[in-house]
């Protein structure tokens, strides 16, 4: 099927091996010092600083420059879904996921991006249809990796997130989100990755963390949007759009 229909796309090949190989090497110790963490059952602010030391890795961090934005990321999505002129979000666009094993902290349930775009204060890639860029960095098995819900299986429409308040992204993050299908009674879509396959998918499909696994997995995802008018988005949940007015103005008691 075409990315047109599904919204998710095929895994494919993003990164020169060279440049994964480099990424692999700067994070061998840091993953050893974490697995070894978490064997040893050590408290919790230990395995916090262990796993932030992989998500400020330097060589990971290079992957935000505009270099690879030019070069790597628009050329493979507007290729995938054949539409130019995608801009990255000014905020909130780059993240390192650490997908650590037993540590619920750092486990995404079942959401969706576009759920989660209260924290970017600007405003056009809130309003314009959006795409989500996840790429694995270390290898993922499909017990660790992602997975997603095809979106015939609920509406085309951003459905109410609910956030708490927390230390990163200006004092407040993602929760969980307004499920609108039966758990029990969906096909999920799920793969395994080699280090430097990716994926593209519409940020209004919804997808979760696999946490089946006792393997460390690495991974990044960038956001990205298009002002062209027919992806404007046509429904829009009404909850969102009154917390997002109240975040903006500071008052996040209201979640």
């Amino acid at each position: 099927m075409h990315f047109s229909e599904t919204g998710i796309s095929q895994k494919f090949n993003l990164l020169p091996l060279e440049i994964i190989e480099n990424i692999n090497l700067s994070l061998l110790d840091k993953i050893y010092n974490l697995n070894d963490a978490i064997k040893k059952k050590m408290k919790k602010h230990i395995i916090d600083e262990l796993t932030k030391s992989i998500w400020f890795d330097k060589k990971i961090l290079e992957l935000k420059d505009d270099y690879y934005y030019k070069n790597f990321y628009f050329p493979i999505l507007e290729k995938i879904i054949k539409i130019n002129n995608l801009q990255k979000f000014p905020e909130a666009t780059f993240f390192v996921r650490v997908n650590v094993p037993y540590i619920n902290d750092y486990f995404a349930k079942w959401h969706q991006d576009a759920g989660t775009f209260l924290y970017s204060a600007y405003d056009k890639a809130y309003k314009f249809k959006s795409y989500t860029l996840w790429c694995s960095l270390t290898k993922s098995e499909k017990n660790n990796s992602i997975e997603f819900v095809e979106k015939k299986y609920y509406k085309n429409k951003v459905y109410n997130s609910k956030f708490k308040k927390s230390n990163r992204h200006g004092n407040i993050t993602f929760d969980k989100c307004e499920i609108p299908f039966n758990e029990k009674k969906i096909k999920t879509l799920s793969n395994f990755f080699n280090p430097g396959e990716a994926i593209i998918f519409d940020s209004l499909i919804y997808h979760r963390t696999v946490r089946e696994g006792n393997n460390i997995r690495v991974s990044f995802d960038l956001r990205v949007f298009c002002e062209n008018e027919n992806e404007i988005y046509e429904n829009k949940s009404i909850l969102s759009q009154m917390k997002r007015f109240v975040f903006k103005r500071g008052n996040i008691k209201l979640f």
